[in-house]
């Protein structure tokens, strides 16, 4: 997760590995990036304030499927060993997401 997507220029190309870019709306890039961000936020604030504790399994839900995505795009444009950097990343939010999700219920 990184501040890059949000400040994506108009006409840029998101590189998925060295060497390969695909065109993706920049309204949609921006999205992902303040997703990413809100979903970091999320994920270490209620544990921090000590309030909204339900937040924590939500925004990693959240996360897991911004990962998914990032999964499927990063295999389709290149080898599968450049997947799984997001696909670990997402179940990595899978098991937080559960953990926290029993833990506020």
């Amino acid at each position: 997760m990184s501040i890059q997507p949000v400040l994506v220029r108009r006409h840029s190309r998101t590189p998925i590995e060295e060497g390969r870019s695909w065109s993706l709306p920049v309204a949609f890039i921006r999205f992902i990036g303040v997703a990413e961000i809100l979903g970091a936020l999320g994920l270490v604030l209620p544990g921090l304030v000590r309030f909204g504790r339900l937040l924590t399994p939500l925004a990693a839900c959240g996360l897991v499927i911004i990962m998914i995505g990032a999964t499927v795009l990063t295999a389709s444009g290149g080898p599968a060993a450049a997947a799984l950097i997001p696909f670990i990343t997402g179940l990595i939010a899978v098991f937080i997401a559960y953990g926290r999700w029993r833990l506020a219920a």
